[in-house]
């Protein structure tokens, strides 16, 4: 899943999902001005879960991409 987030200079950016799952994996990239991947981002959660959060701390005026991977450890959809 990407997102697109538009912000004003100097400003922190919280990210957080949550999960309807027990148990999983999910990511969060982060990037200004780019779409992210797993090998170029700005920002990353710093451990893998379920809820996690990200900071973005004192934004750049401009769009931040966001790239969130969701993995479920179980055969039903998990809902971020």
């Amino acid at each position: 899943m990407y997102y697109k987030v538009d912000v004003s200079a100097n400003k922190d950016l919280l990210l957080t999902i949550t999960s309807n799952q027990a148990e999983g994996n999910n990511e969060i990239y982060v990037a200004y001005n780019r779409i992210p991947s797993e090998t170029d981002y700005d920002f990353i959660q710093e451990e893998n879960g379920i809820n996690l959060e990200v900071l973005v701390p004192s934004t750049q005026a401009g769009t931040y991409y966001i790239m969130i991977k969701t993995l479920s450890m179980f055969s039903s959809t998990q809902t971020v």
